[in-house]
């Protein structure tokens, strides 16, 4: 296809790490899966001009050499700043803090920049995931709406005395 004539063209394995070449190896299969299911030619444009640049966007050994210790402590910044606290419950307050502290480590460690990549995907994903205090309060109240709707749908009074159960 264009996409692999592109990519052979463009992209020497020896000038990128192992993790960050099965990266673009991995993102090439499910381009070219996402190109052979446009429906319309439009689709099929868009999924290869967004391969294309993806590709472009994975840095090479010695890019990652020169501005791994940066990546790491933008990405610990961005971590520790994603989520405001405050709107969160104590529980998810300690959740998040546990996230952010995982992920600084996962960070600390990370020798790649797909890997960097990855924890951080990996701790926004699961801190979205969680509920906000407001979301908490709201769903709270609609159990206890339920339950008040719940006592008040029928009383003894609509039932003869032979039907009434609790």
């Amino acid at each position: 296809t264009a996409l692999t004539e592109h990519f052979l063209a463009t992209y020497v394995e020896t000038n990128y790490a192992e993790a960050e070449w099965a990266y673009m190896t991995g993102l090439l299969e499910s381009s070219k899966n996402a190109i052979a299911n446009a429906p319309v030619k439009a689709d099929v444009e868009a999924a290869y001009e967004a391969a294309v640049e993806a590709f472009a966007a994975v840095p090479t050994k010695d890019v990652v050499a020169a501005n791994i210790d940066t990546w790491k402590m933008e990405a610990k910044t961005e971590i520790m700043m994603y989520k405001d606290k405050t709107l969160y419950r104590e529980a998810e307050q300690a959740t998040i803090q546990s996230i952010i502290d995982a992920t600084k480590e996962s960070v600390n460690a990370a020798t790649s920049w797909i890997a960097i990549q990855t924890a951080m995907t990996n701790a926004k994903a699961q801190m979205d995931a969680l509920w906000t205090a407001e979301k908490w309060d709201a769903a709270e109240m609609a159990v206890v709406i339920a339950k008040q709707d719940l006592m008040t749908y029928k009383s003894q009074a609509d039932y003869e005395a032979a039907e009434w159960t609790k």
